[in-house]
C-alpha cells in the first residue's frame, strides 16, 4: 500500500522470483530468503544499516574462529562477540586481535551505526 504496488507484483518481482526458482535452496531456505527480501523492501534504511555494519565487520578481517554479529533488526544496539579456542595461547591470540580491532576505526563506526546514527557512513567535511 505504501508504495502503491500490489502484493502479486511484489511477489512476482525479479529478486523474489530468482529466490523461488533457485534449485539449490530447500523449501525452508527459500521461505527465509523471500521473507528477508520482503523485509528489505519494507525497511530499506534498516537494511542499508545492516549491510553497512556487515561490511565493516568484514573489513576488520578477524580470524575465522571469531564471529561478530548484531541482533535482528538492530534491536538493543549491542554487538555480539563469539569465539572458540583450543588452548591458552589461542585465547591470548584471539583476545589480542579483538583488542586491536577495538581500536580500529571500523569498530567505532559499527557502534555509531548500531546506535542509529547513519551520518557515520558519510565522511565529515574538513574546515
Amino acid at each position: 500500500m505504501r508504495d502503491g504496488v500490489a502484493i502479486q507484483d511484489v511477489l512476482g518481482s525479479e529478486a523474489i522470483t530468482r529466490i523461488k526458482t533457485d534449485p539449490r535452496l530447500g523449501r525452508a531456505d527459500r521461505l527465509k530468503r523471500v521473507k528477508d527480501q520482503i523485509r528489505r523492501l519494507r525497511f530499506p534504511r534498516l537494511s542499508q544499516l545492516e549491510d553497512s555494519i556487515q561490511s565493516k565487520i568484514r573489513a576488520l578481517k578477524l580470524q575465522p574462529n571469531v564471529k561478530l554479529s548484531v541482533p535482528p533488526g538492530l534491536e538493543g544496539g549491542d554487538l555480539r562477540v563469539e569465539f572458540s579456542v583450543g588452548s591458552p595461547a589461542e585465547l591470548k591470540s584471539v583476545l589480542a586481535k579483538l583488542s586491536e580491532a577495538s581500536e580500529c576505526e571500523f569498530m567505532t563506526e559499527i557502534f555509531v551505526l548500531l546506535k542509529g546514527d547513519a551520518s557515520a557512513e558519510k565522511p565529515k567535511p574538513v574546515r
